[in-house]
């Protein structure tokens, strides 16, 4: 065996750092399961040393022939090692386990906010789980296809999130699946061993991924000329997180059977959960009220007004979404281009009132097809989202807060990173398929 390795030095690089990276995990996971909270700085070391090892891997699957099934391997190992942990930085999760059970008890979780149910007799775990959840007064915000999974998670084992986790583990296994399909390998890896996406995902258990899934697949099904598969999968993907809407237009263009599909299967989905208008009220507040991590509006709400930046800023984006769908010629060439969703995403993110580190995966994803510094810059630098008062004591910030400086330093260097030339990139993204 070490003979063979030694003849193979490049596999056995791959191995050891699939090593160290398991290590790393097993650290985060292994802390995230003591009562203590984490200290930020640590926290913010091992999503560096994921980064870097994720950065190595990536190097050694490009010049070295290193195989999927071995990529997959060590993809697995690290998800398996992570769903022993509990999640890091949040409290979504309690709302998921709520949702879940009301859904299955009442048949929706959209016809009454948590806060309502604060008088009334709860098991103590229960008890526990409603006093968690943040912004009680509004119903959920999360789609039909994810109320769907909190459901089936109720059934499984009530008011646990590991299979909540443990769901979402292999959705992003089959997301790497179908990215191998369409993008290099040494990307690939770069997505699979990201920090960012385990974290977000397979330890704080994210639903974004029950998105992110069904619209790479209809991607796959675009680029096999099948509209309506497309436009299928399209409707599970904005049931699940509506601003993945943005992509259904450049796929679906003037296919009106196409869209009629999509219609219908969006109501389908919405039909089995009463009172969906519930998450249209969240939606709003959220929407309306909200700001976290957003440079835009950190660096023009003392000069100028909230609601007259957004609505310049979403004119800007849709008037740049138009423009890309009348000029852009990604589906009139031979074979048809997949669209730059990584632009998309990234421009609808920039002019969003919130900016969660999560939101990114729909980024990612597309920065496996089309490799870019500045969207793996970004990756790396989203650590400081979770730089707030939280986590920085005796700052004088409040929970959510963010320092103006880290705000600044944040965004500063991925506007840097996209202006370094790309193949300029240790040849880690200079990937072809």
């Amino acid at each position: 065996m070490l003979a063979q390795l030694l003849n193979r030095p490049g596999q056995a690089l791959f191995n050891v750092t699939g090593f160290c990276l398991v290590f790393c995990y097993g650290l985060l996971s292994w802390m995230s399961r003591d009562e203590a909270p984490i200290a930020y700085s640590l926290f913010a070391g091992l999503w560096l040393l994921g980064f870097l090892g994720s950065l190595l891997a990536a190097w050694v699957a490009r010049k070295h022939s290193v195989s999927f099934g071995q990529v997959m391997f060590w993809c697995i190992l690290v998800r398996a090692i992570l769903l022993s942990g509990d999640p890091v930085y949040e409290d979504d999760y309690y709302r998921y386990l709520w949702d879940g059970k009301q859904t299955v008890e009442a048949g929706s979780p959209y016809l009454k906010a948590p806060s309502t149910f604060f008088d009334t007799d709860q098991e103590p775990h229960w008890e526990t789980i409603l006093g968690e959840i943040n912004n009680p007064d509004l119903p959920t915000i999360y789609g039909p296809v994810n109320q769907y999974l909190f459901a089936l998670a109720h059934l499984v084992d009530p008011g646990q999130v590991w299979p909540i986790q443990l769901a979402l583990a292999v959705l992003d296994l089959l997301i790497i699946v179908i990215l191998s399909r369409l993008a290099g390998l040494s990307s690939v890896v770069l997505y699979g061993f990201s920090p960012l996406i385990l974290k977000e995902f397979t330890l704080t258990a994210h639903p974004d991924l029950l998105a992110v899934f069904p619209m790479l697949l209809a991607v796959w099904f675009w680029k096999k000329a099948n509209v309506y598969a497309a436009a299928a999968a399209l409707a599970f993907a904005v049931s699940a997180k509506l601003f993945a809407f943005l992509l259904v237009p450049l796929l679906l263009l003037w296919h009106w059977k196409a869209w009629l599909l999509f219609m219908v299967t969006v109501l389908a989905l919405h039909a089995p959960l009463a009172n969906v208008l519930g998450q249209i009220e969240s939606l709003q507040a959220m929407a309306g009220a909200w700001l976290f991590n957003a440079p835009l509006y950190y660096l023009t709400y003392q000069y100028l007004d909230f609601d007259g930046v957004k609505l310049a800023s979403g004119l800007l984006f849709v008037a740049g979404c138009a423009g890309y769908f009348f000029f852009s010629p990604y589906h009139r060439q031979q074979p048809p281009q997949i669209p730059r969703g990584d632009w998309l995403f990234m421009a609808f993110l920039l002019v969003s009132p919130v900016f969660n580190a999560w939101y990114f995966v729909f980024v990612l994803v597309f920065a496996v097809i089309y490799p870019s510094v500045w969207a793996w810059t970004a990756s790396l630098m989203l650590v400081l989202a979770y730089a707030t008062g939280l986590q920085l004591h005796g700052l004088d910030l409040e929970a959510y807060e963010q320092p103006v400086w880290v705000i600044l330093l944040e965004f500063a260097t991925i506007a840097a990173a996209a202006l370094i030339p790309w193949r300029r990139f240790f040849g880690v993204l200079h990937s072809k398929k």
